[in-house]
């Protein structure tokens, strides 16, 4: 599937392989385009999108000109971004898009792994997260209004993709491997439950009960200091049994 995305936007915004090099807000108007492929998005939203606040009285002719740089800058495809049903819509297939490839694969993976196909959904969502080429989606643009909750859900997503494929290399007995991708995974979220357990769950079966208990304790430390709560059941409930076997 890789070989057919067109559209990046899972790290620098890009075309063809080649950075998108336009100003801030019709970067913004282009990745919120992208992440709404194939739908019409109005104005209004678009405008919340690309501005901080109370957009300008010129919203409408400001859109414009930032909608015919992209068609430049996007080249032969360039013809795809249209002005439809009142909005604009970038016109392309899920096959071109980055995010829309990621997305599919994720959901895949994810269901194969709850159907008990483990050798599956690692290999699946080893492809879905090769389309990342960030530690965010669409790192520099800034996100306003819609574009912060599009982008965050896309980050949340990416997280539980790479929470799925640990569990998946758990069960097929590749816990090793898991282990970098955890690490990554709770430096940009530091309070992600499943994360935790998943790296007990790894350091018990590699038989390592010392490192089993230096995670929960850092756990606890992560969510009293920053939450002013306990670690969700699962972790003390996990801990306790690696107690009971020692």
């Amino acid at each position: 599937m890789d070989e057919d995305v067109t559209f990046r936007m899972l790290g620098p915004t890009s075309v063809d392989g080649r950075p998108l090099v336009v100003g801030a807000r019709p970067q913004a108007m282009f990745v919120a385009l992208l992440l709404q492929h194939g739908r019409s998005v109005s104005v209004d939203r678009l405008a919340a999108a690309v501005w901080d606040g109370e957009p300008p009285r010129s919203q409408a002719s400001n859109l414009r000109t930032y909608a015919s740089l992209l068609r430049r800058k996007l080249g032969r495809h360039g013809n795809c971004l249209l002005f439809r049903d009142g909005g604009y819509v970038l016109a392309v297939s899920s096959k071109q898009c980055d995010v829309a490839a990621f997305r599919c694969l994720a959901r895949c993976g994810h269901q194969a792994y709850r159907g008990g196909d483990a050798t599956t959904a690692a290999s699946l969502l080893i492809q879905a997260l090769t389309c990342w080429r960030a530690a965010q989606a669409a790192p520099g643009v800034v996100r306003n209004g819609p574009l912060r909750g599009w982008l965050d859900a896309l980050d949340e997503d990416r997280l539980r993709a790479e929470e799925d494929l640990c569990a998946a290399l758990i069960a097929i007995d590749e816990p090793r491997s898991a282990l970098g991708r955890l690490h990554e995974v709770l430096t940009l979220d530091p309070l992600r439950s499943r994360a935790w357990l998943l790296r007990m769950q790894i350091h018990q079966r590699l038989g390592e009960p010392a490192a089993v208990a230096d995670c929960y304790r850092q756990a606890c430390r992560l969510f009293r200091d920053e939450l002013g709560i306990a670690p969700a059941p699962a972790l003390s409930q996990f801990y306790a049994t690696v107690l009971d076997r020692q």
